[in-house]
């Protein structure tokens, strides 16, 4: 456990835990086959520098194009970012917390399990 004593240390350490490539790219603009090639040289370029099992975690946003991405084999810790909207929807403004919650267990729940197991983990 860390003190106060222990924040000017902290602040001044070379920590990045993890590195997102591009915020919210326009995938269906861009294009799935660009945006995944950019991604990996992005990730090769990382690599290089920082080493496999060192270094940030490296996040790629899904550009909206929700299922294009596969697993990366033997990637060094990738994360897959997707913002899910919910404020957006129509009556999804007016729902209550019981239903926001099974709004997001709903429609999220299935690309969250997917992802973890066939690409890594997620971010949002």
């Amino acid at each position: 456990m860390w003190m106060c004593a222990d924040l000017p240390l902290l602040l001044s350490a070379n920590i990045v835990p993890m590195f997102g490539i591009a915020n919210e790219p326009r995938g269906m603009v861009i294009g799935e086959t660009p945006l995944k090639t950019f991604y990996l040289e992005a990730y090769r370029v990382i690599r290089s520098v920082s080493g496999i099992g060192q270094g940030p975690a490296v996040s790629f946003h899904t550009g909206f194009l929700d299922g294009s991405f596969d697993r990366w084999v033997n990637a060094d810790r990738v994360m897959l970012d997707r913002h899910p909207y919910l404020v957006f929807a129509g009556s999804q403004t007016q729902d209550g917390p019981m239903e926001r919650a099974m709004t997001v267990c709903g429609s999220f729940g299935d690309f969250v399990n997917t992802t973890n197991a066939n690409f890594g983990l997620n971010s949002a």
